[in-house]
């Protein structure tokens, strides 16, 4: 049997595609497929596929640590390299600065200018 899934893989995975895929994002007149509307199943998994492989390899581009073209091709690397990335993010984003540590980061801007409230009239 024919693993479609596979293959789209491969596809969203190679140079080609994936230069395709850039160009039709930068230029808005450009268009992947003939059809716009109603994606079918195929269609919109290649599209995840696409943007998977951009934002990977755009990582590896960066010099983004743990990831190397050898995580790339094996699949089980690269699907925990994702969940990592995942988690690395909620959790930056659960990390919330305490008060005095955020004022310092602002005091300490180039034209950090701090206003505080004063009491008048006590």
């Amino acid at each position: 049997m024919l693993d479609i899934m596979g293959l789209l893989n491969k596809l969203a995975r190679s140079d080609k595609y994936q230069a395709i895929y850039t160009r039709a994002t930068e230029i808005k007149d450009m268009q992947l497929f003939k059809n716009n509307r109603d994606l079918s199943f195929i269609q919109s998994y290649f599209l995840y596929y696409l943007k998977m492989y951009k934002f990977l390899y755009e990582e590896l581009a960066i010099g983004e640590s743990y990831l190397t073209k050898e995580v790339l091709k094996d699949p089980i690397r690269r699907e925990a390299y994702l969940l990592y990335r995942k988690q690395r993010f909620k959790d930056s984003r659960n990390k919330q600065p305490d008060k005095k540590t955020r004022d310092d980061n602002l005091s300490n801007r180039e034209h950090g200018i701090i206003f505080k409230n004063k009491k008048v009239g006590k």
